[in-house]
């Protein structure tokens, strides 16, 4: 276009329409260029691509999915009453006070961040022994439900950042929780793997103690999620705590047996490698080790206490970090709840982040917010 800067699309790039848009940038089939109509002599930022690819993305997973999603065929409205787990169980624990340190991070429109520090339930020497997390929470007088974040094994908390500034936005709560000590320790031990998952437990459910004392929160619509590990995590939080009402497990599953036995994943087959040579293990001896000493802090163990129409989960169709049986078993424990199935691999489904962040919002929505007006 004459006097205009133009810019060419991305290459294999359909253009799908012909749009005079308000901000100055139009977008024409033929021929395929796109050219800024403001004055400003620059070519297409990289932002609009990136918005434009991620677009694109976002419309096909509506399309892919559709033909890999599980409703929950059961029928709605009998949710099982589930009580504390009255046996000897390693999640148990004494409720009682416990100081709690609350500081003002950040102020943003229509809600604040604030920085939540307590002591863990189960201090261990060498050991970062003080929970941390950030509660996202909404400014408005009613009291509103609460999502608890559990985070992934390691790495940024890129997911459980944009997870509460996402559901914050829509007017729930958030309590998004940082990683303590990594569960696979160095010295392949089993025992420490054992008791660092109670500990993270339990600190998970103490973190709910103080959130049901907070007056802007309901604590009849107490919601929690995570990702990968922590989509494990939150499985045994919702499984042990009776406060929970709704839950979105991503990228998760049970039996830990096999997922130890058969995950691709680098600190996992480090850890299994370590285990087995220290131990003289073969595979079949190191997968009964792994049952006998991890299975009362299973997610399988104990998936039938959970209700199959309050739970959604969102897995991947090629996972080799999260086994598909490990997926399935835990699936069929709970009552064959939803399931969606995403086109991607364990860590290619950052690409679906935005349509799994909306398909639990919509979860929590219909079993948090909804059910008042039943």
């Amino acid at each position: 276009m004459k006097g205009e800067a133009e810019g060419r699309v991305p290459p294999g790039l359909p253009i799908l329409f012909k749009h005079n848009s308000g901000n100055g940038i139009k977008f024409e089939s033929t021929p395929k260029r796109c050219a800024f109509l403001n004055g400003r002599q620059k070519p297409l930022q990289e932002k609009v691509r990136l918005k434009l690819i991620a677009n694109l993305i976002f419309f096909v997973l509506f399309l892919a999915t559709s033909c890999a999603h599980i409703p929950y065929r059961g029928i709605r409205g009998e949710s099982k009453v589930m009580e504390e787990i009255k046996d000897v169980s390693p999640f148990n624990y004494v409720k009682e006070d416990f100081p709690v340190e609350v500081e003002l991070v950040r102020k943003k429109k229509g809600y604040v961040i604030k920085k939540v520090t307590f002591p863990s339930a189960l201090p261990a020497p060498g050991e970062n022994n003080t929970v941390r997390g950030y509660y996202y929470q909404v400014e408005k007088e009613e009291s509103s439900p609460v999502v608890v974040i559990l985070p992934i094994a390691g790495g940024s908390y890129f997911f459980s950042k944009k997870m509460a500034g996402f559901l914050v936005g829509h007017g729930m709560n958030c309590l998004r929780l940082e990683r303590g000590e990594r569960l696979l320790n160095s010295e392949g031990d089993m025992e420490i793997v054992r008791r660092r998952l109670i500990k993270t437990i339990i600190d998970a459910r103490r973190s709910i103690d103080w959130l049901v004392n907070q007056k802007e929160i309901d604590p009849e619509r107490i919601g929690i999620t995570g990702a990968s590990l922590g989509a494990f995590l939150s499985s045994l939080v919702a499984e042990t705590d009776p406060r929970v009402k709704s839950s979105v497990f991503i990228l998760g599953g049970g039996n830990l047996a096999r997922l130890f036995s058969e995950s691709r994943e680098k600190t996992i087959r480090s850890f299994r490698k370590r285990v087995m040579k220290k131990e003289k293990l073969t595979e079949e001896q190191f997968f009964q080790l792994v049952s006998q000493k991890l299975e009362d802090v299973d997610p399988l163990t104990y998936a039938g206490r959970l209700s199959p129409e309050t739970i959604l989960m969102i897995n991947t169709v090629n996972d080799v970090i999260v086994p598909r049986d490990c997926t399935l078993e835990f699936w069929s424990g709970v009552g064959e709840p939803e399931l969606i199935w995403l086109p991607f691999t364990h860590t290619s489904s950052f690409f679906a982040f935005r349509y799994a962040r909306l398909k639990t919002l919509e979860h929590f929505q219909r079993t948090l917010v909804d059910t008042l007006h039943d």
